[in-house]
């Protein structure tokens, strides 16, 4: 199995620029034939390798964002549950491999999902060792699944990742939206960074900025590719016209409370 690394950009809304890279896999059959990443780990599965396929595929993603020489980036890598055992608490090992690559550990994000590990207490040992480390760490998929908020107060992930559903369900509802804001608002007092994922209109990109998220990630900023490509200047427009939509956006809406207040007011002299 031939394997690649693609880089997705991680937009902060409030620097208006990229803030880090998202690793994904990209895989082939030895005949170059493409296979999806789910059809990978399903072959390594097959052989009994999932775990040293998964180690191979960091490796890699490694050395390929190390050549890219995106200093001040994070770089989110993800975990597989089979990664996350008592065994694998191996901090020395890893920060050797990212010494010799160049890359400081505090750059790297290990990407865990919330419901990945069936032992709460390991998860939690798991996250809190490689936090202590220096590592960051951040729950992906929130909001599928067995997501509770407890565990994000319990596991404190320093970023959250919210499911790309959970956008989906807010485009044409607006009490969905209302609550997309205070799963953030909730999400926020934990301490943690909010990312959307899945941000693949101009729609969505408002949506989130509505939302009060912090971080974006998405085909409508860019889409993966080998050197992680993305027009800088571009997106500081992008995002610059975002936060100039929702303000006025925002102040449509307290024209309009206005309206109704005087309105109201009006009724009730009448009817006095």
């Amino acid at each position: 199995m031939q394997i690649h690394s693609f880089f997705q950009p991680i937009i902060s809304l409030m620097h208006r620029r990229t803030v880090g890279y998202e690793a994904l896999l990209r895989a082939q059959t030895p005949e170059g034939k493409a296979v999806s990443p789910l059809a990978a780990f399903q072959w390594a599965a097959e052989h009994t390798q999932v775990e040293q396929f998964d180690r191979r595929c960091l490796r890699q993603h490694l050395q390929s964002f190390s050549a890219l020489n995106k200093d001040s980036h994070w770089l989110f890598l993800n975990l597989r549950g089979e990664s996350i055992h008592a065994g694998n608490f191996r901090e020395q090992l890893l920060s050797r491999f990212l010494l010799r690559q160049g890359v400081g550990k505090e750059r790297i994000v290990l990407e865990i999902l919330e419901d990945s590990v069936k032992d709460p207490g390991l998860l939690q040992d798991f996250v809190r060792y490689y936090q202590q480390a220096g590592f960051l760490v951040a729950i992906d998929d929130f909001g599928t699944g067995q997501s509770n908020f407890d565990r994000i107060w319990q596991l404190e992930p320093q970023i959250v990742k919210l499911d790309r559903s959970m956008l989906l369900n807010a485009r044409s509802n607006s009490r969905r939206q209302r609550w997309l804001s205070r799963c953030v608002a909730l999400l926020r007092e934990t301490g943690a960074l909010v990312l959307i994922e899945g941000v693949e209109t101009k729609e969505d990109a408002q949506i989130a900025l509505e939302a009060d998220a912090d971080l974006l990630q998405g085909f409508y900023f860019a889409r993966p590719s080998p050197t992680g490509e993305c027009d800088e200047s571009a997106l500081a427009d992008t995002v610059h016209h975002l936060h100039q939509t929702a303000l006025s956006q925002q102040l449509v809406r307290q024209h309009q409370q206005i309206r109704k207040h005087q309105l109201l007011q009006k009724h009730l002299h009448q009817a006095a």
